[in-house]
């Protein structure tokens, strides 16, 4: 899975995606809500960093 699929697919902005993967951009509860529902997981997975 890409990132510019999961932008695709969530409405989050690859760049912000991008960011968050590379620790320089901290998650918000959107960043957690939306891949959690799309992914079928527990919003639990995605650490507060």
């Amino acid at each position: 899975m890409t990132q510019a699929r999961v932008a695709t697919e969530t409405g989050i902005a690859e760049s912000t995606i991008s960011e968050i993967l590379k620790g320089k951009r901290g998650l918000n509860r959107k960043h957690i809500e939306v891949p959690s529902k799309h992914f079928k997981v527990n919003p639990a997975v995605f650490p507060l960093i």
